[in-house]
Order: C-alpha cells, then sequence, then structure tokens
C-alpha cells in the first residue's frame, strides 16, 4: 500500500530528526574521554545540544499532541530523559559529569534501535490521555534514567577497577571519577531510583484503577518492575548493613539495571517489531 504524501512527509522528518537525535550522542563519547578538571563550556556545549537533540526526535514521535506507544518512542524519550537528568544533575552532583563519555557511549546503539525501527508502522497512538497517564510516564521515565545512570556509575567502577589492577590507565579511564567516587554516585542515584520507583508503581495502580481495571495484576511488567525494585532496596539495605561494595553491588546494580530493560525498552521490542 503506497503511503499518501502526508504520512511520508511526516515520516521523512521524522527519521530527519532520528538521525540529528543519534548524530547528537557522538561527541559525548568521543570528546568527553579528554581529561579535564572542571566541566568547561565545551562540555555544557555537547550536553545541550545532545538534550535538544534528542528532546527532538522524542518529540517527533508524538503525533498530533497523543503519545505512540512504539519502540522509538519509548527509546526517545529515555534518552532525552536520562540526558536531562544527567545535564541537571552534573551542576550540583560532584564527579558525576566525569561519566560523559560512557552514558553517550551507551546511548548510542540505544538510540540507534530508533533510527532503524522508527520507520516501521507504529501501534495506534494513544488518545485517552488521563492525569494518571501523564504522571505514570514521567515517574517511569525518571526511575529509568535514574537506574540507567547507576548503572553506568557501575560501569565507570568497573573501568576503573580494572586499570588499576592492570596498572594500564587510559586517557579514558582518567576521566572518569575515582573508584570512590564512583561508588558514592551509585547508591546515591540508587537511593533516589528506589523512591521514584516505588511512585511509579503506585501511580500504574492509580492508572489501572481509572481505566476500571484490576489494580494488581502479576503480567511481565509488574513482576519485571518488583523485581528491580527488590534488587535495587537488597543493595541499598546491604551496603548500609555490611557494607556491601565492589564487584558484588556492581553486578546487582547491572542485574536491576537489566530487569528494568526488559520491563520497559524489551517489552516494547517484542511486541512492536518481533510481533507486529
Amino acid at each position: 500500500m503506497r503511503k499518501s504524501g502526508p504520512i511520508l512527509l511526516i515520516m521523512t522528518l521524522t527519521l530527519f530528526a532520528d538521525i540529528l537525535g543519534f548524530l547528537g550522542l557522538l561527541p559525548l563519547a568521543v570528546l568527553g574521554r579528554r581529561q579535564a578538571d572542571t566541566p568547561d563550556a565545551r562540555y555544557w556545549g555537547m550536553v545541550v545540544i545532545a538534550v535538544l537533540l534528542s528532546l527532538l526526535a522524542a518529540t517527533s514521535q508524538m503525533e498530533g499532541g497523543n503519545w505512540q506507544a512504539g519502540l522509538a518512542t519509548a527509546v526517545w524519550w529515555s534518552v532525552a530523559t536520562t540526558l536531562i537528568l544527567f545535564a541537571v544533575m552534573s551542576a550540583y552532583v560532584d564527579q558525576l559529569w566525569r561519566l560523559v563519555w560512557p552514558l553517550g557511549l551507551y546511548l548510542i546503539p540505544i538510540s540507534l534501535l530508533a533510527v532503524v525501527f522508527g520507520s516501521r508502522v507504529q501501534p495506534a497512538p494513544i488518545t485517552d490521555l488521563s492525569p494518571w497517564f501523564w504522571v505514570h510516564v514521567g515517574v517511569s521515565l525518571l526511575t529509568y534514567g535514574l537506574v540507567t545512570l547507576a548503572a553506568i556509575a557501575a560501569t565507570g567502577f568497573v573501568l576503573q577497577e580494572r586499570a588499576l589492577k592492570h596498572r594500564r590507565p587510559t586517557a579514558a579511564t582518567r576521566a572518569l571519577p575515582a573508584l570512590r567516587d564512583c561508588e558514592r554516585l551509585l547508591v546515591r542515584l540508587l537511593s533516589s531510583s528506589a523512591a521514584v520507583l516505588t511512585v511509579g508503581m503506585i501511580s500504574g495502580f492509580g492508572l489501572r484503577a481509572g481505566a476500571g481495571k484490576a489494580i494488581f495484576t502479576l503480567d511481565h511488567k509488574t513482576l519485571f518492575s518488583i523485581g528491580t525494585l527488590v534488587v535495587i532496596v537488597a543493595l541499598l539495605v546491604a551496603h548500609q548493613i555490611s557494607g556491601l561494595r565492589g564487584k558484588h553491588a556492581v553486578r546487582l546494580v547491572l542485574s536491576a539495571y537489566l530487569l528494568l530493560t526488559i520491563a520497559y525498552l524489551g517489552v516494547k521490542f517484542v511486541t512492536g517489531m518481533l510481533l507486529p
């Protein structure tokens, strides 16, 4: 079936916005490896550009102000939210800005999914947008963004530890926070993630209640979200009581991130790409 002119134009503009969003992430991974003492004008310039271009790509997925339930929408709003959180927190949280290059390196292949699969037919847009819906979406994005940053801090810990163990530091690892700073950032981000994830689950129950559905159902998304919360809380408690840290803490953080990714992006990939 041939696509009409307006639809083809919208798809072309969306693809153009996707490509711009992807290109905006490249400087983070490349230029962010340059060692510096403080976040300078070059740093803020590339971060702001990445935020704006990712927002452009995210908003281009909206059709008439309606929320698209497809993979590309989920990816771009996740990327944009993560970058916004990172930019805001970089101004207030010491040493967080040094994680810019592993964050960029991670977001590049994620955004590439949206570029490649964004041209596919999207599911029908969600038009019944109640206040509970927006609260739930906003909190879900905040949760995913915070846990993403925690996973990046865990990755920074692994890279620093490996460089110190083999006594082969590179320019890239020297640009990262120190081991103790990575661990401090990890705990701080996880604490925020646990609080926001709890609110997100409550808002999800409210959204279901508002739609006249059962408040609690053991579907895949609920199970993965509960599993993520359990892992995060267990890690924080263990860290507080027994001083759990290092590789064991990193494994738990990455496990929590994997669960949340399966719940949020993985399900959309399967339902939207593999089971159209």
